[in-house]
């Protein structure tokens, strides 16, 4: 009995240190060091899963402009932004809450343009509309996400895209909730939330067997 109870013990503890650390570790992988951290492991200022192929995948329905106005919700430090103006998709706009983010990216790519705010205030701060708005593994993260949906609605013409590439709950799995921990939303959630904010989907695609391969690669670097 007294071996069991010790067992018991000893198991609850690994729980509790696994629970915390998972937690630990979330919040800095959001901060800029943690950005610092997976950006030099995928050698380049990306701290998404997938890199420079991620990018590519995501804008590779959408033919090159340097004349588009972007809208980079959730910039983090900046490398997205300047891959898709250096390449000629358009002039990218950063916007971010963190302000060590934004200084990192004011300070490297200077000659783009990076905001720090929340995205639910967006809509009051940029006062225009923008051709393509976009979320790379970023809208999990926002804790309030039909609020932050209203905000970019008011800052799209009837003719703006919005591309949301991220994490979503594969079905059967329930969400974790915990206090500080982003949370993620179904693809059935997340086009309930668009639809409920006044936007329609266009176009879906899943890339599970990327964002798996990407984080094995991510791993073993």
């Amino acid at each position: 009995m007294n071996v069991g109870n010790e067992y018991l013990r000893s198991k609850n503890v690994w729980i509790e240190n696994i629970r915390s650390l998972r937690i630990v570790c979330n919040m800095q992988m959001n901060s800029l060091t943690g950005k610092k951290i997976l950006s030099l492991l995928r050698e380049g200022d990306y701290a998404h899963a997938g890199g420079e192929e991620a990018i590519l995948q995501v804008f590779s329905k959408i033919s090159k402009d340097p004349n588009r106005s972007l809208l980079d919700v959730g910039c983090g430090i900046g490398g997205t932004a300047h891959f898709l103006n250096q390449n000629g998709w358009g002039n990218v706009l950063g916007l971010d809450i963190d302000p060590d983010n934004i200084s990192f990216a004011h300070n490297k790519y200077s000659q783009h343009e990076f905001i720090e705010c929340d995205v639910v205030n967006a809509s009051q701060k940029l006062k225009r509309t923008f051709d393509i708005m976009y979320c790379i593994n970023s809208f999990y993260a926002f804790p309030d996400k039909i609020t932050a949906l209203k905000s970019l609605r008011r800052l799209a013409s009837e003719k703006t895209q919005l591309i949301i590439f991220d994490y979503v709950l594969r079905q059967g799995t329930a969400a974790a909730v915990e206090e500080g921990v982003p949370t993620n939303v179904s693809e059935q959630q997340l086009r309930s939330l668009l639809e409920s904010t006044g936007w329609t989907v266009m176009d879906t695609m899943d890339v599970s067997s990327d964002y798996d391969r990407w984080y094995s690669e991510l791993v073993l670097r």
